[in-house]
């Protein structure tokens, strides 16, 4: 049937890969603009970036890069600006991109509610 073909495209398998120890990320380039080093520095604060992997902060060097060619040289082609926000959206440092990644962030005051317990043991009390 189509619309069972057309549900099993939606669905998505998830492969996990486990490694060793975190990933520092490097640090900013003395070169950047301020702009570019205050976006990267609070890159470096989100939560996202505890998943981070070498690629990952190879992808937020690039970005900041970029973000200081745009700062720098004044006038910005719609052509750069989109490209880095396309590298941000890859980081899921936009609101937009973690909703989209349906990634929730809780605020860093918030109490634990105890909703993600909740969650895990939802999944193992039914083999998931």
């Amino acid at each position: 049937m189509a619309g069972n073909q057309r549900d099993e495209m939606r669905l998505w398998k998830t492969h996990t890969v486990r490694v060793g120890g975190s990933v520092e990320a490097p640090e900013p380039d003395d070169n950047w603009s301020p702009r570019a080093r205050q976006w990267y520095l609070s890159l470096c604060e989100s939560a996202p970036a505890l998943e981070y992997e070498p690629s990952d902060w190879a992808t937020a060097l690039a970005a900041a890069d970029l973000l200081t060619y745009c700062t720098v040289h004044g006038r910005v082609s719609a052509q750069h600006w989109a490209e880095f926000v396309r590298l941000a959206n890859s980081l899921f440092a936009t609101p937009d991109a973690r909703r989209r990644a349906k990634i929730e962030v809780a605020g860093r005051d918030d109490e634990d509610t105890g909703l993600v317990s909740e969650i895990d043991a939802w999944r193992a009390s039914h083999g998931l």
